[in-house]
């Protein structure tokens, strides 16, 4: 269910889709007309360009092995939209490229002396994990069919984007979705890192669709801090097949509209026992299921307002319970206010975030600390997590969002200390601008 798309998040792509797209902006001149007329001139030649920074900054002040650490990522977009059908007369189809560059980038990486390890819990380390410099996101060729009710898609990009991503309207950029289950045990890289993938959609009704994707585990070039240019087959170590059906309405469809989705996956990748490092089974088949209803608007239905002052109840429960996992149960439960304070475009929403650790992690982690001279004791399997988010849309598609997390029996999956990490508060600030819309090149809607 749409619940608000911004103008900021009409630039992302489908590899990126961090943002819902329909929601109507202000109608305000561009910065720079000099760059209207260009994106005008590109746009009438079959070419959409997009051009999005946004910047996540995150610490611990109160929890974590190293408390008052900080972590910083800065995302610049890069890509375009072209229009095959107006470019070389091919019905339905389009070419997507997407470039993300990582720049200016703080206790980010691979290694475990970072952000992740400080705060003690991969429920609170909200935040993305920039490995290299920056990453070919998106290089694929699009084709609509049936009067645009089958769509298929052949190239490079994200499996998030397609599944556990798409959907969730509380998670402003597609980093801050933070399904433990699906980021540990899918098999594909971290969004919006891309590699060989396909995907398909069909929508039997207006409401009811399907959706299937093959996503290939590039892990290889994605640690070895490569920009996603190697295209070789031989470095994959794995893929995952992924299905879902989902039955989704909108408030243009329904005066309380919801959408319900059930994934099912299945990752081929060799699953390594944390205890010994040695590899103990070929494959981990997982499942998702997602809602999101809308349960009051001050209207009380009664207006045609496609984007109405209202209140959004949504949840998740995800589980992979093969024993090799980091964990085993998923589960979040929310509400998402949209237009609180006579702000149209604003969204505050709360959550409360719980997953279970599997066995043989908790295992691991408790010989770690023992092998660093700390008490031989074992964390809880069970972490929760209260997040507290508001986004506030500001002119020319830009937005902020601070968000608050207060982490209970952080799952320690990163930390490497000999102590366990205390309950406490992690504070994530974002903030995002579309420059296509601040410039000019990309039409405010």
């Amino acid at each position: 269910m749409a619940i608000i798309r911004f103008a900021f998040l009409m630039a992302i792509s489908s590899a990126t889709q961090a943002f819902t797209p329909e929601e109507p902006q202000r109608q305000t001149s561009p910065s720079f007309p000099i760059f209207e007329e260009a994106g005008d001139t590109l746009r009438s030649h079959g070419i959409s360009p997009r051009l999005v920074y946004w910047s996540q900054l995150l610490t611990n002040p109160t929890t974590g092995p190293r408390k008052h650490e900080y972590g910083l990522s800065n995302n610049l977009l890069v890509g375009a939209d072209f229009d095959l059908e107006k470019i070389a007369g091919i019905s339905g189809a389009k070419f997507n490229l997407e470039y993300i560059a990582f720049p200016w980038r703080q206790n980010l990486g691979d290694d475990r002396e970072n952000i992740f390890n400080a705060t003690g819990s991969f429920l609170a380390a909200d935040i993305s994990n920039d490995v290299s410099s920056g990453y070919l996101s998106q290089f694929s060729y699009e084709q609509h069919f049936m009067d645009d009710r089958l769509q298929v898609i052949l190239g490079r990009f994200s499996a998030a984007t397609y599944f556990n991503y798409d959907g969730h309207e509380e998670c402003t950029i597609i980093t801050a979705c933070h399904d433990v289950v699906w980021k540990n045990s899918s098999g594909t890289l971290p969004p919006p890192y891309g590699s060989w993938s396909a995907f398909t959609r069909f929508n039997f009704t207006d409401s009811l669709y399907m959706k299937a994707g093959y996503f290939q585990s590039d892990f290889t070039q994605y640690a070895t801090q490569g920009h996603g240019f190697n295209w070789s087959f031989s470095n994959s170590s794995g893929e995952n097949i992924s299905v879902e059906l989902g039955y989704k309405e909108t408030f243009e469809q329904a005066a309380y509209p919801a959408h319900y989705w059930l994934t099912g996956y299945i990752n081929n990748n060799d699953q390594v026992d944390p205890r010994s490092g040695l590899v103990d089974g070929d494959s981990a088949e997982g499942m998702m299921f997602n809602f999101r209803k809308a349960v009051w608007r001050a209207d009380g239905g009664k207006s045609q307002d496609p984007y109405p002052e209202s209140l959004t109840l949504y949840g998740t429960l995800s589980a992979n319970p093969e024993p090799n996992q980091p964990f085993d149960y998923f589960a979040e439960a929310g509400a998402s206010y949209l237009g609180p304070f006579g702000r149209r475009h604003d969204i505050a929403s709360v959550s409360l975030d719980y997953a279970r650790v599997g066995e043989r992690h908790l295992q691991a982690q408790r010989a770690a600390r023992v092998a660093l001279g700390g008490a031989d004791a074992s964390a809880s399997r069970d972490t929760y997590a209260v997040k507290l988010r508001y986004l506030a849309s500001l002119p020319r598609g830009a937005f902020i969002e601070p968000m608050i997390t207060y982490a209970i029996n952080p799952d320690n999956q990163y930390n490497t200390s000999a102590s366990r990490a205390d309950d406490g508060i992690v504070f994530r600030l974002v903030f995002g601008i579309n420059l296509g819309t601040f410039l000019g090149l990309s039409p405010e809607r």
